[in-house]
C-alpha cells in the first residue's frame, strides 16, 4: 500500500514540477534575461484557502500518506493561491506543496508566480525548507527573479496571510 502510495505521490509531484519548470521558462522567454541587481523585500498577501471553499480562484487539496498495512503515516498537502501586493494589486500565484510524516517533521516547496506591478517583476521565485511555512530558503528563481537568493517568512494579519519575501541577487 505505502508503495503505491508513495508512487502515486512522486508521479503528482514529478507531474507538478514538470508544468512547474515548463512555467519557468516561458517566465524567462518573457522577462529576458538578468534579474534584479539590488536586494529587494516584497510584502505579499494571500487569503488563502480550504479544500472546501469552492472559490474557483484557489485550489487546496490533503491527501494521506500510509504505509504497508495501510496505516497512515502522515500526509501531504498542496495549494494555489492568488497573491496580491500590498497594495491590494493581484500580482500572481503562490504554488505550495508540503508533506508531512509522522515523527520525521515537515518539508514544503513553494513557488511564486508573479507578474509586473507596482512592487513586482515578472518571474518565479523558488523556495524550500522543513518545519516552516512558507519554506524559509530561496533557492533560485527565473526571469526578474534569476538566481536569487535570501529567506521568505510569514505572519497572519487581519487582511489575510502576508508573506515577506526577502531577495538577495
Amino acid at each position: 500500500m505505502v508503495h503505491a502510495s508513495i508512487a502515486r505521490n512522486a508521479g503528482i509531484g514529478m507531474a507538478v514540477a514538470a508544468l512547474l519548470l515548463a512555467g519557468t521558462f516561458v517566465g524567462d522567454a518573457l522577462a529576458g534575461p538578468g534579474g534584479i541587481t539590488e536586494p529587494q523585500v516584497l510584502e505579499l498577501v494571500t487569503g488563502g484557502c480550504a479544500t472546501d471553499d469552492d472559490d474557483p480562484a484557489t485550489h487546496c487539496q490533503v491527501a494521506d500518506l500510509t504505509n504497508d498495512a495501510g496505516r497512515p503515516i502522515g500526509e501531504t498537502f498542496w495549494f494555489r493561491v492568488p497573491v496580491s501586493d500590498i497594495d491590494g494589486n493581484p500580482v500572481g500565484q503562490y504554488y505550495l506543496r508540503c508533506d508531512i510524516v509522522k515523527s520525521t517533521g515537515q518539508t514544503c516547496t513553494s513557488i511564486l508566480s508573479l507578474k509586473p506591478g507596482p512592487h513586482t517583476e515578472r518571474g518565479t521565485i523558488v523556495s524550500i525548507g522543513a518545519n516552516t511555512l512558507p519554506p524559509a530558503a530561496i533557492v533560485g528563481g527565473s526571469g526578474a527573479y534569476l538566481n536569487v537568493r535570501g529567506e521568505m517568512t510569514g505572519e497572519e494579519q487581519s487582511d489575510g496571510f502576508h508573506v515577506f519575501v526577502t531577495l538577495i541577487p
